[in-house]
């Protein structure tokens, strides 16, 4: 038995895995100028939110060259709009209500210069708000991020050739390196001036546990594999109960630990 194959061994899927991660050093470039040449602080709602959608918006169209047979990228475009609908749920939930509990347990702090912001209302015991930007900034990184966890269980934990304990170990151990690897990425001084945690090693070391928890129960939701040949409304419902499944794990991490120091 060979070793597990690195892209899907669908041929659809796999386009779509190809084109998501070729356009994520796009989306890295983009924002790394925004923040780093201090660009947003010039920036009005308008432009940061046309920013946040230029970021997001090639995610939905699949390239011609990844899939140059018409059949073969009529079905891909399949699995991409599914897989983007599931996302684009998760995304808006979570950057609506998920990141209360961020501000709340994680010490996570906003400064962004926008005065458009949508969040929970009735979720949260901190002042915190969210740009309305971030929404489609989010689903740029998301597709990055899932299509990596597709890819790293294919690989490390093939469905099939792999227990359900080796399944959700490998999960949970690439759920946290994606956590601890945007924080250190993000949470630098560079950006101390839009974003940081009040405590970065405790958020490194602690709080990407509870954000790893986030991808544990929400991947299995994921269109991917046998799941991405579903339905539109089968990957919409699935994403309906992937947010609900990550509001209780982040509850719960709240009636166990509590904040981090700090927070």
């Amino acid at each position: 038995m060979g070793a597990p194959a690195f892209w899907s061994p669908d041929p659809a899927e796999a386009a779509v895995e190809r084109w998501l991660l070729a356009f994520a050093p796009v989306w890295i470039t983009a924002v790394a100028v925004v923040m780093l040449t201090g660009a947003i602080a010039r920036m009005s709602d308008a432009s940061l939110l046309a920013f946040g959608l230029a970021t997001a918006i090639p995610t939905w169209f699949l390239p011609r060259r990844f899939a140059p047979d018409p059949a073969l990228r009529r079905r891909a475009r399949g699995v991409l709009l599914r897989r983007n609908l599931w996302l684009s749920v998760v995304v808006f939930f979570g950057t609506y209500a998920w990141t209360r509990y961020f501000f709340d347990l994680m010490g996570m702090r906003y400064a962004f210069p926008a005065r458009w912001h949508l969040e929970a209302w009735g979720i949260g015991r901190s002042e915190g708000t969210v740009a309305l930007f971030l929404y489609p900034l989010t689903m740029a990184y998301f597709t990055s991020y899932y299509t990596v966890l597709a890819i790293g269980m294919r690989r490390l934990a093939p469905p099939g050739r792999a227990g359900g304990l080796r399944r959700l170990a490998v999960l949970f151990a690439l759920g946290y390196l994606l956590a601890f690897a945007e924080t250190g990425a993000m949470n630098v001084p560079a950006l101390a001036s839009y974003f940081g945690y009040a405590d970065k090693r405790a958020m490194l070391a602690v709080g990407s546990i509870p954000y790893a928890l986030l991808f544990v129960v929400t991947y299995p939701l994921f269109p991917a594999g046998a799941k991405a040949r579903g339905t539109r409304w089968e990957a919409i419902v699935a994403a309906l109960a992937a947010s609900m499944a990550g509001l209780f794990v982040l509850d719960l991490w709240g009636h166990l630990h509590g904040p981090l120091l700090g927070s």
